[in-house]
């Protein structure tokens, strides 16, 4: 990965980022809180948006795999956040972007709708409470592909960033200020990649170039 970029995903360099990113320690899982990987791109790499927002990959509900920024330059994806004993994450991590709604309203006709009012389809969703407290509420599934797709980069990339300790939700170093990527996602899963002595070993799919 001389270049540090992957080759099964498309290149769509975003404007919104900052210096080099030496020895990230953590991954940082986000939601779009949106519905298309083309939309979350497009506002990932707008250097007019607020906050000029961006992340080293977006992954959609298809498993397809966009980077935005190389994983040796800092993306603008944490903001004010701390953890294990760090502030500013955005300087120790790799942010990735997975495609979904987030949290659901449940309609009158038992439906379900999304942050904007659009009907969201009925499968795929999962009734929980955050950790961090509120509601049992509907949240949008993450799909298996998507999820698979995970699997593969985080392979990749702690193959490739030996300093990468652990994988964390931007609800873990924002808490009170974010949600995301909730309870519908699988933590726990991706979490126990990083305690297995053979994960690096155990490689699935292309390496980086």
């Amino acid at each position: 990965m001389s270049d540090h970029l992957l080759p099964e995903a498309r290149y769509r360099p975003s404007p919104n980022r900052s210096g080099a990113l030496v020895g990230p320690r953590f991954v940082v899982v986000h939601y779009t809180a949106g519905a298309s990987a083309e939309g979350a791109v497009a506002w990932l790499t707008n250097p007019d948006g607020p906050g000029k927002p961006s992340a080293h990959l977006v992954i959609g509900r298809d498993g397809a795999l966009w980077q935005l920024v190389p994983f040796d330059r800092v993306a603008h994806h944490a903001g004010q956040s701390r953890w294990a004993g760090l502030s500013g994450l955005n300087r120790h991590s790799i942010g990735i972007e997975l495609v979904n709604l987030g949290p659901l309203t449940a309609r009158e006709d038992d439906g379900f709708a999304d942050a904007y009012g659009r009907l969201v389809p009925a499968a795929g969703i999962v009734r929980a409470a955050h950790r961090h407290g509120g509601p049992r509420r509907p949240w949008q599934a993450y799909p298996p592909a998507q999820l698979d797709a995970l699997e593969r980069v985080l392979t990749i990339l702690r193959r490739r960033y030996p300093t990468l300790e652990d994988v964390v939700g931007h609800d873990d170093i924002a808490p009170g200020r974010k949600i995301d990527p909730g309870p519908a996602f699988p933590m726990d899963r991706f979490k126990a990649l990083f305690r297995h002595a053979d994960f690096v070993s155990d490689v699935k799919g292309t390496a980086c170039r």
